[in-house]
């Protein structure tokens, strides 16, 4: 079994799942280069790139509250 931390780290191809884009999609997000979006946080292991399920979460909220603020 996974130590607790690590139950909480998201792969690229879990985020792309999550919100139903490809991975391509979700690489965009995190470089920040989707027009009107802002960067969705992660962090580089070599070429693994990991984010938090938390930052995911509280991403996905801020967009919301962007959107229904106009």
């Amino acid at each position: 079994m996974a130590p607790n931390n690590e139950q909480h780290l998201l792969t690229l191809a879990e985020v792309a799942a999550t919100l139903r884009v490809s991975k391509a999609h979700v690489s965009k997000l995190i470089n920040g280069r989707v027009r009107g979006t802002p960067p969705l946080p992660a962090a580089r292991l070599g070429r693994r790139v990991i984010v938090r399920k938390e930052s995911l979460e509280q991403w996905l909220l801020s967009l919301d509250m962007e959107r229904r603020l106009g």
